[in-house]
């Protein structure tokens, strides 16, 4: 789960998000597409409030999974798209990109941090 946060002095209207989860080699071998926004469901985000972007990752073998993520070969990911119109009604993208794993050893352990690429605001 990411916790999203409306970082502004003011509301964000029309707010639409999405967002997947995934493994997958680390690092990626391409860039992954981010999902399109859910455009059945809006929202008001009020300054200083925040959102919670879910998605589960569904492994046939998670033991074996977490030994490849530990080992540094492979990683979790959760990404996603938010849409929203400011308080003068200008509409505004968010993209980010989070990684469970990667470099563990430069990390000091398994921590959910912003990856280098994957991240982009208007």
């Amino acid at each position: 789960s990411a916790i999203l946060k409306n970082s502004g002095q003011t509301p964000a209207f029309n707010v639409h998000n999405s967002c997947e989860s995934f493994s997958g080699c680390y690092p990626l071998a391409e860039n992954r597409p981010h999902p399109a926004p859910d455009l059945s469901s809006t929202t008001i985000l009020g300054a200083d409030a925040n959102i919670h972007c879910t998605a589960r990752i569904f492994l046939s073998d998670a033991d074996r999974q977490l030994t490849r993520v530990t080992d540094g070969e492979i990683a979790f990911w959760i990404q996603g798209t938010v849409i929203y119109d400011d308080c003068f009604e200008k509409g505004h993208t968010t993209k980010f990109r989070y990684i469970f794993g990667g470099d563990v050893e430069e990390k000091g352990g398994m921590v959910l941090t912003a990856d280098k690429e994957g991240n982009e605001a208007d």
